[in-house]
C-alpha cells in the first residue's frame, strides 16, 4: 500500500497509509456547512471539523474549505464531500468524506491524492 508523508498529530512527519480514515467527532451544523460550500471559491470561506489525532485523546481542529458536495441520503442531513484541509503543519491536502449535520454531527475522511 502506498504512504504519504504529512502532519497529522504531533510535531513530526509521520508515514499514513494512504487510505487511512479519521473520524470526525464535531462539525458544524447544516447551515454553516451549506454556506462554507457556497462561499468557498468567492470568500474562501471554511468549516472546522474535529477529530482524535492518531492513538491519543487529543483532539485536532481541521479548517476545510468544502468543494464538492453531494447528498448521501434522501435525509438531507447527510453529506458526502470534498475539500482542501489545512493540516496542523500548515500544509494543504485534499480530502474527501462523509459528514452528518444531523443529529451528531459526525463522520469521517480521508486524504487523496
Amino acid at each position: 500500500m502506498a504512504q504519504r508523508r504529512f502532519f497529522v498529530d504531533s510535531d513530526r512527519d509521520r508515514e499514513i497509509p494512504k487510505d487511512t480514515l479519521f473520524n470526525i467527532v464535531a462539525g458544524p451544523g447544516k447551515w454553516d456547512f451549506l454556506t462554507a460550500f457556497g462561499n468557498a471559491y468567492g470568500v474562501g470561506q471554511t468549516v472546522e471539523f474535529q477529530y482524535f489525532a492518531n492513538d491519543s485523546r487529543m483532539k485536532i481542529h481541521l479548517k476545510v474549505r468544502i468543494n464538492a458536495l453531494e447528498h448521501e441520503s434522501g435525509s438531507g442531513d447527510s453529506w458526502n464531500f470534498k475539500g482542501i484541509a489545512e493540516m496542523p503543519n500548515g500544509r494543504q491536502e485534499k480530502i474527501r468524506g462523509y459528514y452528518t449535520t444531523y443529529p451528531n454531527r459526525v463522520g469521517n475522511f480521508k486524504i487523496v491524492t
